[in-house]
């Protein structure tokens, strides 16, 4: 009877090593699918501010030509028309620089988005029972073994009361 209940108390063992591994598994993904998702929110947020930037030196930009093609009929001189020149040079060189950034940025957001999604299946996975994780047969001896370490139990407090 002592080695029953000894396998019986191996199996309770087994079975809490199990869920207790089930546990620190899934708050694993669930961690990882959250930092997953904090750093697509990042990037997301990274794109759009990159984007609203060449969008509003793009307007400054056509403003500044259409200041220079109005130049000889606004009377400027020279001079203003050099600094026009230079000024939009200058934008062109930085739109330039946005763009690369904005193009960086979408790549790193794609980056992200593929990244959360790994995770959040991975996390989603974990996250199902193990009936739907393993198969059959392993299922059904988890199942065998929790109903056996219940009764088990109830045989020591019965035992014991």
């Amino acid at each position: 009877m002592d080695k029953l209940t000894t396998d019986e108390s191996n199996q309770n063992e087994s079975i809490k090593d199990k869920l207790a591994k089930n546990k620190n598994s899934l708050d694993i993904a669930r961690r990882q699918e959250s930092r997953a998702y904090n750093e697509l929110e990042y990037r997301s947020q990274q794109a759009k501010e990159q984007k609203s930037q060449l969008e509003s030196l793009l307007e400054h930009r056509k403003e500044c030509m259409a200041g220079l093609a109005n130049a000889h009929g606004a009377g400027l001189t020279p001079v203003h028309v050099r600094e026009y020149q230079l000024l939009l040079s200058h934008i062109n060189s930085v739109v330039e620089a946005i763009e690369y950034k904005v193009n960086s940025s979408q790549d790193n957001l794609d980056k992200a988005q593929d990244i959360w999604q790994q995770k959040n299946a991975h996390f989603l996975e974990t996250k199902k029972s193990p009936k739907e994780n393993e198969n059959e047969k392993q299922s059904e001896e988890i199942n065998e073994l929790a109903n056996d370490a219940e009764i088990s139990d109830k045989k020591y407090y019965a035992d014991q009361g």
